[in-house]
């Protein structure tokens, strides 16, 4: 039962990460007329910073871990956000 459950979790959080990297390609694209394959950069990217973070920290309980590592995961995507438009 608890396969169930897990594959279960694992599977909507799948989908759910689908779905926002294809509603945002589908947004890029109704609006500009253009693909832009940045999404999947910043997923790779934020994908990769979790795994370091999460790995680097081993002594910690859950709930933190995944805080930091969300902090991390997401840092590329606002140093690259403030770095190339003005306000």
């Amino acid at each position: 039962m608890s396969t169930f459950v897990l594959l279960t979790i694992t599977g909507l959080g799948l989908g759910a990460l689908y779905f926002l990297i294809a509603s945002g390609l589908s947004l890029i694209y109704g609006l500009m007329g253009v693909l832009n394959f940045a999404h999947g950069a910043f997923l790779t990217v934020g994908a990769y910073a979790l795994w370091f973070t999460e790995s680097k920290l081993p002594g910690m309980a859950v709930l933190p871990r995944f805080l930091l590592g969300a902090l991390a995961a997401s840092s590329p995507a606002g140093c690259s956000r403030l770095s190339s438009s003005s306000y």
